[in-house]
């Protein structure tokens, strides 16, 4: 019996079938099957379609990502770089501590040496002038 079709030898209302009839149904077989294989080329290419079109976005979202990779490196090598500035500035205000430090420790030092020997030209001036009074006397 062809699919949807009337059974073979009821067309007529016979008993036998008449070679009409199953031309009948043999061309309705035949145009069933050409709008099976129509509508199944119409799914096809649209499965191709959507096939691409996911291509197309998987393609695009991958460019995204190393788009996104590379600017991150950037980001990171940038971020690096700034990292290293502080650090050398950092070392050179440590080192510009030391150094003043030290400036402050030897101005400190030579400070108790003047003193020392201020103390000690006083006494030798206070010295020279109890000789110089009592010459005078």
């Amino acid at each position: 019996q062809p699919s949807g079709g009337a059974p073979y030898g009821r067309r007529g209302g016979g008993g036998g079938v008449s070679p009409m009839d199953r031309l009948l149904d043999d061309r309705e077989l035949e145009v069933k099957s050409l709008a099976a294989i129509e509508s199944t080329e119409k799914a096809r290419v649209q499965v191709e379609q959507q096939l691409e079109a996911a291509e197309a976005a998987m393609l695009e979202a991958l460019r995204r990502e190393e788009e996104a990779a590379a600017a991150a490196a950037l980001a990171r090598e940038e971020a690096m770089a700034k990292v290293q500035r502080a650090e050398r500035v950092s070392e050179e205000a440590a080192r510009g501590a030391r150094e003043a430090r030290e400036a402050k420790l030897d101005v400190e030092r030579r400070l108790v040496v003047a003193e020392q020997q201020v103390g000690s030209l006083s006494a030798l001036v206070d010295a020279l002038n109890a000789e110089l009074n009592g010459a005078k006397l």
